[in-house]
């Protein structure tokens, strides 16, 4: 099952990814959080974040607005 506080946190550093400009406090969020999670949801959403945000500087928004189920595919395996 998870975790509630992990579902609040993922929920809530969510909100901030909405936005590229409130990217730096989301992984600022996301280092505090981490640093005593042993919540395994919450690793998965930090490590589909920093995927999503490697596609995104290696090819551009559009790439990655055109490729959403290829990312997800590649994100869950």
């Amino acid at each position: 099952s998870v975790n509630p506080q992990s579902s609040a946190q993922i929920n809530y550093l969510s909100h901030f990814l909405t936005n590229s400009s409130s990217f730096a406090y989301a992984e600022s969020l996301f280092a505090r959080f981490l640093r005593t999670s042993p919540s395994v949801e919450l690793w998965k959403f930090y490590i589909n974040y920093v995927r999503s945000v490697s596609l995104f500087s290696r090819f551009g928004l559009s790439y990655c607005a055109q490729k959403p189920a290829m990312a997800n595919d590649k994100l869950n395996h």
